[in-house]
């Protein structure tokens, strides 16, 4: 049948608010660039206004001071700024030059050390005044720059013969390129010989082992469910007002995916507006779905809402297998026709209308499977029945977004989905639920350096395999308020320790997955044997290597781990590792909490993925860690 969504390649030259489509439409052009339509502004006037309005931060003065992190070697936590389209540019600015830009609430927080250009991004100078300061600290601090002409508002002129004449006057020789940049090199030798073409090195942590933890940590938006309610985004027309979205490397590429389908994209603090009345395309970019898992969620709300979908298989941690049979499966129940060509999946309706409500059961309680299948089935026609569904937390988020926007879901939280379909839904305000998994970790930390500190929100109802097993070990657990929890691991007379346990990995609500390779770290450093059996994903076992290189002595059978803690074990001791998964990357950080002397983890940007401000948090609590970055030679 013809598709809802014959895809545009073009609009027409009259500004028009809706899309256009051709008669007579070519293939797909994906990713768009350049269709996405120009808000407006409505003004009914004639109000009278009252109440109190609360003043943000300066843009002149957020700009400069961007600028000026430049000059600094380190961190720079700025406060207050205001989140505008000029400081999301001027952070780009600076992540061009490869600084490490990090935004939650109205902080940034701008790490410097990274740089490896003096060139920044021509296109964002020229969007924005202000770019143009980056021209003063980096001549300053590194002895070169070449800077694009500025851009901004066209209010009249705004020469740069001032900026040159003063930088002339500190010793500068400054040049004009025929291209319109502007080349700027310091009388003496460079200190930075223009490393435009220097690959960004991977980042290191670097962990001084044995600090007490102590204080509070305030956990971050959950990682799993910001993904799929991103994707969910795409079922709404209008705009959907996200909150407490965390700041991730994974939620930056979903993002990055959505607006490669047209949508527009507006981050602020943790909050995150998303528009998808303008999507163009129905096939994601390819490179951003090869990075993460999440970036597959977006068939069903595509094949859905328009009809058809064509979506690359898949990225993530190698962990193990994670087939898209389940999801395929469901959808051809729904009334799909589904085929795998090219190294895409390319789905579309089959019977002239739409998805038509069906009742299927999953082969296996997939979280990532539910919610594709949950966000399909929301707006096909009928009823929808969802047997062997994953009963995750990250379930119940999703169904409260969808619900917010209009949808009907009902069973979320238990292993049956009965699902209502609705023509169409529409964007609405969502507060995304805490991370659990982080909320885990940091319990996991606070034991394995055997500390006291509070945690908060947390999701206690939630966490109820972990917070069993810390109790039974030693550890004393407390509940300070409705969602502050506080985790003492200090030993309460000499000699006294933790005591291993065993766990064994299933779905929710059985003990997470995602938190088996830290409870290694940690049993490593308990009393007497621990058996670990992995049953989500057969490939979870690869961080062991790694952790023996600390000399925690750990033996593995296939998917079966026995750890030998302490009395039959050497204590941990500080080590050179490498991760290559998110929470195997996490477990060595644990474990380099704990060491005796200094850890240096490479591959920390699978860490990246799923904890926002990590070594800021554990910096607050006392832990000695540090980000690194080593030029190449």
């Amino acid at each position: 049948m013809a598709s809802k969504f014959n895809p545009p390649q073009y609009l027409p030259s009259t500004p028009r608010t809706e899309l256009y489509f051709p008669q007579n439409p070519k293939a797909f052009i994906s990713p768009p660039t350049t269709l996405i339509p120009d808000p407006k502004l409505v003004i009914n006037g004639g109000s009278t206004l009252s109440g109190h309005v609360t003043i943000n931060g300066s843009k002149n003065s957020a700009l400069p001071i961007l600028a000026a992190t430049l000059c600094c070697s380190g961190f720079s936590k700025l406060k207050n700024v205001p989140c505008l389209s000029d400081t999301t540019t001027m952070a780009s600015i600076l992540e061009s030059l490869g600084a490490r830009v990090t935004s939650f609430g109205g902080d940034i927080v701008v790490n410097t050390d990274g740089i490896v250009s003096l060139e920044p991004d021509l296109s964002d100078i020229g969007k924005i005044r202000g770019g143009f300061f980056v021209l003063g600290p980096l001549l300053a601090r590194f002895g070169e720059a070449i800077v694009g002409l500025p851009g901004g508002c066209d209010i009249g002129a705004r020469p740069v013969d001032l900026y040159i004449h003063g930088l002339r006057a500190l010793g500068a020789t400054v040049e004009l390129s025929s291209m319109g940049t502007f080349c700027f090199c310091s009388s003496m030798t460079s200190k930075f010989n223009v490393p435009q073409v220097l690959p960004p090195s991977d980042p290191k942590f670097v962990v001084n082992g044995g600090s007490t933890l102590s204080g509070h940590v305030t956990v971050s938006g959950s990682k799993n469910s910001a993904l799929p309610i991103l994707a969910a985004t795409l079922c709404c027309s209008g705009s959907s007002n996200l909150k407490n979205v965390p700041c991730l490397s994974d939620t930056r590429t979903m993002t990055s995916i959505l607006e490669s389908l047209g949508a527009q994209v507006m981050s602020f603090g943790g909050d995150m507006v998303v528009n998808t009345d303008g999507i163009v395309s129905v096939e994601p970019d390819l490179s951003d779905v090869g990075k993460l898992r999440g970036g597959f969620f977006v068939i069903g709300p595509l094949l859905a809402r328009f009809g058809e979908a064509s979506v690359g298989f898949p990225g993530g941690c190698d962990i193990g297998a994670r087939p898209v049979d389940l999801y395929i499966h469901g959808l051809r129940a729904l009334g799909a026709t589904v085929e795998l060509r090219d190294g895409k999946v390319k789905a579309h309706v089959s019977n002239g209308k739409g998805l038509t409500g069906a009742s299927f059961r999953l082969g296996y309680p997939s979280v990532g499977a539910t919610e594709t299948l949950m966000m399909a089935a929301c707006m096909a026609e009928g009823k929808t029945v969802i047997s062997n569904a994953a009963q995750e937390p990250e379930i119940i988020d999703l169904a409260g977004f969808l619900t917010n926007c209009g949808a009907v879901v009902e069973g979320a939280g238990t292993d049956t989905l009965y699902i209502t379909g609705r023509r169409k839904l529409y964007g609405s305000e969502y507060s995304i639920m805490p991370d659990r998994i982080e909320v885990g970790t940091y319990m996991l930390a606070a034991a394995i350096t055997r500390s006291c500190i509070s945690i908060s929100p947390v999701p206690h109802s939630n966490l109820t395999c972990l917070v069993d097993k810390l109790s039974g070990a030693g550890c004393k657990i407390l509940q300070l308020s409705d969602d502050t929890l506080e985790l003492s691991a200090v030993p309460r007379t000499i000699g006294d320790d933790l005591r291993g346990f065993n766990i064994k990995t299933n779905p929710f609500p059985g003990f997470p997955t995602d938190l088996q390779q830290l409870t290694m770290a940690l049993l490593s450093t308990c009393k007497g044997v621990s058996i670990i059996e992995e049953s989500v994903f057969e490939n979870r076992m690869s961080h062991v290597t790694e952790l023996q290189k600390f000399g925690a002595k750990i033996q593995v059978c296939g998917n079966r781990a026995t750890v030998y803690g302490k009395g039959k074990a050497s204590p941990l001791r500080g080590s050179q590792v490498n991760t290559t998964d998110l929470r195997g990357g996490m477990s060595l950080v644990l474990a380099g909490l704990a060491a005796e002397g200094i850890t240096e983890i490479s591959g920390i940007s699978h860490i990246d993925r799923g904890y926002e401000s990590l070594e800021m948090k554990l910096q607050g609590l006392g832990a000695n860690v540090i980000r690194t970055t080593t030029f190449p030679v």
